[in-house]
């Protein structure tokens, strides 16, 4: 698998936005793909999650983020490394 992943967490509200357009920004002036993406994913899984999230129980919701994450991994994050 070819490309370079980056990945920034952290809570709601404390800057990852700003500073992921900062040094993609950098990146892609040195002339490299940047693909930036995101959780909950814009899928219908990853909607249906942030649409609801203040319904369900901790355990619950845990479940559905990780199957967001396995989604995320599998339509996203690895066909954009594999494309570089």
């Amino acid at each position: 698998m070819e490309g370079l992943f980056i990945v920034f967490e952290g809570p709601n509200g404390v800057g990852k936005t700003t500073l992921i357009e900062s040094v993609a920004s950098k990146i892609e002036q040195r002339i490299i793909p940047v693909l930036r993406t995101k959780e909950p994913t814009a899928s219908d899984l990853g909607n249906f999650i942030r649409k609801h999230q203040d319904i369900y129980t901790a355990e619950v919701l845990a479940c559905l983020v990780a199957a967001n994450r396995y989604e995320h991994l599998e339509q996203i994050i690895r066909p954009g490394l594999q494309r570089n």
